[in-house]
């Protein structure tokens, strides 16, 4: 950011505030929408990975899993397009942080059980549209202003359905403290490797 790496982020139709996440394979910023002023974020593909094929049709196909779940507790997405120079998706601003980090300061019982409750109707839907998160953890699971949870990130997500291969054989996609053992052993997977 000291370098301004985000004023040079121009993607038509939002104002980028500033970096407020980084994976392997993108970034993610806050952002404002230009017309309400809605702030949301941006998740924008690596400037290599923009070029690689496999990477983007991931990518297209994350918006489009998303898009077809109902459910309040899952995020929701408002865009997805091309800039110039960017793939991005445009999805909630969850300003109430991560599971993780509400597990790291303890959480009491009964706050636990909401947690649990929320998680299980969203997962509910996710699953209820045939798709398998894959990658399902509590950094992956975020909070509204309102403690409402929304279910994010499902760049590896798969519609038990879809025979296409995205992954080579050999690869692993996933974290590993939270990987089913099928999912370790690149096994076929359904909705009870998500539970897991």
């Amino acid at each position: 950011e000291r370098s301004g790496a985000v004023n040079r982020i121009e993607i038509s139709g939002y104002t980028v505030v500033r970096k407020i996440g980084e994976g392997g394979m993108s970034s993610v910023y806050l952002a404002r929408r230009t017309g309400d002023e809605l702030q949301l974020v941006l998740k924008i593909v690596d400037a290599e990975l923009s070029k690689n094929d496999e990477f983007l049709r991931r990518f297209i196909r994350e918006c489009g899993i998303i898009s077809k779940i109902d459910s309040p507790y899952v995020a929701r997405i408002f865009d997805q397009g091309f800039s110039q120079e960017h793939a991005y998706l445009a999805m909630e601003y969850f300003v109430g942080g991560d599971l993780k980090a509400r597990i790291d300061k303890g959480i009491t019982g009964p706050e636990a059980l909401r947690v649990v409750r929320q998680l299980a109707v969203g997962l509910e839907a996710v699953h209820a549209s045939g798709v398998v998160h894959r990658d399902l953890k509590p950094q992956n699971i975020l909070f509204r202003a309102d403690d409402t949870l929304g279910i994010v990130d499902f760049g590896i997500a798969k519609h038990v359905e879809d025979t296409a291969q995205l992954t080579v054989h050999g690869q692993v996609f996933g974290t590993p403290y939270y990987m089913s053992p099928e999912q370790g052993l690149g096994k076929v997977l359904d909705a009870r490797s998500d539970l897991y």
